[in-house]
């Protein structure tokens, strides 16, 4: 199971270091446990490469620890 946050524009890697945090934020002020490991994290970006920066979709997943 992964909390995901989802967000558009071009991928780099200070977007995605900002999304990432924002989406440990969120789910920090939920009380939510999610992995602290960077390499857990998945960043998906849906769209092809000739599509629009500002049309693109993507998102980035971090899993939630197993708390059965």
């Amino acid at each position: 199971v992964f909390a995901c946050i989802t967000f558009n524009m071009k991928l780099n890697k200070d977007l995605v270091a900002t999304k990432e945090a924002e989406l440990r934020r969120a789910v920090a002020a939920d009380s939510i446990a999610v992995v602290k490991e960077a390499e857990a994290v998945r960043v998906e970006a849906y769209n092809s490469p000739y599509v629009a920066p500002e049309l693109r979709t993507n998102d980035i997943c971090i899993p939630l620890v197993n708390q059965a």
